[in-house]
């Protein structure tokens, strides 16, 4: 998971800054959820509100991966 979890944070613009990053790295983390919940945090946090966007895609990360897991998770 750590293969995965860490290039995530690093692009996702949690440990610097997205606008000093190339553009093709900034269009590639938006794809990322990572991204979403820094966006999503950081607006809460200076009060611009709640980004809706954000927290649709973080829903349907939610509710995708929900229905993914009751669908493949076996005790065997």
């Amino acid at each position: 998971g750590q293969v995965l979890y860490m290039p995530m944070i690093f692009v996702s613009g949690a440990t610097m800054p997205l606008s000093i990053m190339p553009d093709g790295l900034q269009a590639v983390s938006h794809w990322l959820p990572m991204t979403h919940i820094v966006i999503l945090m950081h607006d809460v946090w200076f009060g611009s509100g709640v980004p809706m966007l954000s927290v649709w895609v973080l829903v349907g990360i939610l509710v995708i991966g929900g229905a993914l897991s009751a669908r493949l998770f076996r005790w065997e």
